[in-house]
């Protein structure tokens, strides 16, 4: 009997945590940057750092961007994905010097969430615009720092959540 109490409890949370953000979207990608094997698949021309900094509920490590003048900035691509999803950009952070953003695109069609370089204080970042993501297209997340001058974002908790 203790086992199949323990076997109902296993299961569900698995199905009432598995996939959902705290607001009941589906997380279609989550990363709190955590190990450099969060940092797998982004390349660009940026200086990218895990540093012992988070947010509130964030783990205990962060992903710094720090980019100067040439390039200023690291991409990666999520997907292609099965099925049509209308989708949003969420993450916590902060920046230095002239700062930068996170940006989402989707063929033509972006979202960008700049953080000023004052911004020395973690804060919660979420797009008010929802991208259309055809199925069979990726998304690609590009995180830009500095420009004309160095600047450095630092983010976490990652996400592109399905949007019904």
């Amino acid at each position: 009997m203790k086992a199949l109490i323990y076997l109902l409890s296993i299961f569900s949370l698995m199905f009432f945590s598995c996939g959902k953000s705290e607001f009941g979207f589906d997380i279609l990608y989550s990363n709190s940057f955590e190990t450099t094997q969060d940092t797998t698949g982004i390349g660009g021309y940026c200086f990218l750092d895990l540093v012992k900094d988070a947010p509130p509920s964030g783990g205990n490590q962060s992903l710094s961007v720090s980019c100067g003048c040439y390039a200023p900035l690291a991409n990666f691509k999520i997907g292609p994905f099965s099925s049509n999803n209308n989708v949003k950009l969420s993450f916590w952070g902060k920046g230095k010097d002239i700062g930068g953003s996170v940006s989402m695109n989707i063929e033509s069609d972006y979202i960008n969430l700049n953080i000023p370089g004052n911004n020395t204080s973690w804060r919660y970042y979420s797009s008010d615009e929802i991208l259309h993501c055809p199925a069979g297209k990726e998304i690609s997340i590009t995180l830009s720092a500095g420009g004309k001058a160095s600047g450095q974002i630092t983010v976490d908790m990652l996400k592109v959540e399905k949007v019904d």
